[in-house]
Order: structure tokens, then C-alpha cells, then sequence
């Protein structure tokens, strides 16, 4: 079903004024579609998400059919098959910011995709926070906005527990693995973790921690993650206010209930500035993840059902 693809910049500058010489966006396509270019779905991946997280959300009955759409995932700067720190800067790569990953993705679809106007475009946590700034400095490329875990800024929360994190995965002996694990308790939620056995939510925290280890270098997953930590639509309060009321771009905004990271209450003051916000909570004790669940879940039956509408009106 996917075709893969790259697109290699002989020079992308960075905001804050490094480059990357070259600089190669990856990326995964499905077939065209029958409703022509027009019908673009253009999917971003979380901090520690690669391109294929979106697999089990496309498909014949899934969230986006490809009957219908042309799906692209990325993979963002810094991880997966794109350029990355460790091809061999390591961690003196560059580090790049929200803005960046959003003109790289712009840079991708306009010269090398030759598009000029998407259906959509989205993902969780990081994935939405590259989107909104899509939208924001391209409106007329992008018709609608598919925003799970959303922040317009990052919270002082996940700027305090990524600062803690980067010291830990850079441990010598199996950091990136310790960092996973003090990760899992507020990527999840109190509540999560009262209703669970121990040896559930250790078993599933394990998980989570050989994944990062099989999947992530140290730093590229610290380069990513930096990015998040950066993210400020304004900057500063009074400014990502009012780019948030001018923006006109139709926008579905799924917090979870119960994230401590990027707070439901943040996702919905973005919703009251929005002029054309529909606002639906992911109930769920899951928190911060709640977005990315396995297509068995009741969070993953949520997203679907809600995007599904969202982009059918």
C-alpha cells in the first residue's frame, strides 16, 4: 500500500541559523487517490514517533481510506530515515524548532510534491504542534487541521521532565532505557496507574523502554524532544493568542481527559480562540499517550470516529 520516498534539500537553514547541507525529508505515500490531489492527508509523527505510526490508521475501513485520500506520512527531522544526528554530528546536530520541522514539511510538498493545497494534515503531541504551524504560516495550503494532544506552547511540565530525562538517557549503561521508565508515569496518568496492578503497568513501561531502545538513538530522540520543549506559537502568550484568532483554518482539537503534559485545559482555551474549532476530549486514563493507542483501544476507536466525521462534514 505505501510507496517510500525522499526529498533531499542541498541546504536548509535552521531559525536559529545553523544549516543542514544536505538535508533529506523521508517520507511514505499510498497510491493517488480517486479524488484527485486535492484529497491530501499528510500525517506527523510524535517525538518518538516514526512514519509508521500511522499504519493501523489507514486502510480499506480504517480512519483515512486511501480509496478516497492520498496519505503521506513524514518523518520528521531528527529521527527515522530523514537526517538525523546520528548519521554522524551526534550531539552537536543542530537543534531544530517546531518552525523548522514545519518548513521542511512545506518544502517537501510544495517542491517536491508539487502541492499546493491539502485536505488535511495532523497528528499527536509533537505531529499536531508541526501542523498548527503549518497551518499558520501556509493557511492557504492546508483546509483542515487534525490535532490530537495539541498545545499551542509547550507546558512548563514537559519542559521540567524533558530537561530531567536528557540527563538520564545520556547515562552510560542502558539511559535511554532508565529514561523511558521515569518517563511512563506522567506520560500516563495517575488514575491509569491507581486502576492497574503493579506488574501491569510495569510490564507496559517495559515495553515502552525496549522500544525506545530498539528504535531511538540518544540523540535523536533528545534532538526531537528538544524540539517540543522549544514550541511557543507566539512567542509568548499575548502573541499565540492572537495568531490562534486569525487563523481560519478548520481544526479538530482531541485532548485526553487526563493529560499531564499538554493539559486538557490548554487545548481548550486554543479552542475558544479558534474561530473554527470542533473540540472533542479523548476520555481516557492514558493521558499523554491516549492519543497513539493500539487499534483495539477505546482511545484509538475515538480518534477514528471523531476524524472520520470531522473530515466527512
Amino acid at each position: 500500500m505505501w510507496f517510500s520516498g525522499e526529498f533531499v534539500m542541498d541546504r536548509f537553514e535552521l531559525e536559529q541559523g545553523a544549516v543542514l547541507s544536505p538535508c533529506r525529508i523521508s517520507f511514505d505515500m499510498t497510491a493517488p487517490a480517486t479524488g484527485g490531489a486535492e484529497e491530501v492527508i499528510v500525517l506527523l509523527p510524535s517525538a518518538s514517533g516514526l512514519k509508521t505510526w500511522c499504519d493501523p490508521h489507514v486502510g480499506a475501513e480504517a480512519t483515512f481510506d486511501p480509496r478516497h485520500y492520498l496519505v503521506i506520512s513524514v518523518d520528521a527531522l531528527g529521527g527515522g530515515q530523514s537526517s538525523r544526528p546520528s548519521e554522524g554530528l551526534g550531539p552537536h546536530f543542530p537543534e531544530c524548532t517546531i518552525r523548522d520541522h514545519a518548513r521542511a514539511v512545506h518544502r517537501l510538498l510544495s517542491e517536491h510534491l508539487g502541492l499546493h493545497t491539502i485536505s488535511a494534515v495532523g497528528g499527536p503531541s509533537m505531529g499536531a504542534m508541526i501542523a498548527l504551524e503549518l497551518a499558520l504560516a501556509q493557511p492557504k495550503l492546508v483546509n483542515r487541521l487534525l490535532l490530537y494532544s495539541p498545545s499551542a506552547r509547550c507546558s512548563a511540565m514537559f519542559k521540567a521532565l524533558i530537561a530531567a530525562l536528557s540527563q538520564i538517557a545520556r547515562l552510560p549503561q542502558g539511559g535511554l532505557h532508565a529514561a523511558a521508565l521515569a518517563y511512563f508515569p506522567l506520560l500516563v496518568s495517575h488514575e491509569f496507574l491507581e486502576r492497574v496492578s503493579p506488574a501491569h503497568w510495569q510490564a507496559v513501561s517495559s515495553k515502552l523502554a525496549d522500544k525506545w531502545s530498539a528504535e531511538w538513538n540518544v540523540d535523536d530522540l533528545l534532538n526531537r524532544y528538544a524540539a517540543v520543549a522549544s514550541h511557543d506559537i507566539g512567542p509568548g502568550e499575548a502573541r499565540a493568542h492572537e495568531a490562534l484568532r486569525q487563523l481560519q483554518t478548520r481544526t479538530l482539537l482531541m485532548p485526553s481527559t487526563s493529560d499531564l503534559l499538554l493539559s486538557m485545559e490548554s487545548a481548550h482555551r486554543m479552542a475558544e480562540l479558534l474561530p473554527n474549532a470542533t473540540y472533542i476530549p479523548i476520555q481516557s486514563d492514558l493521558g499523554h499517550w491516549a492519543a497513539s493507542q493500539a487499534p483495539e483501544s477505546g482511545e484509538f476507536s475515538q480518534v477514528q470516529a471523531a476524524t472520520r466525521r470531522f473530515l466527512e462534514r
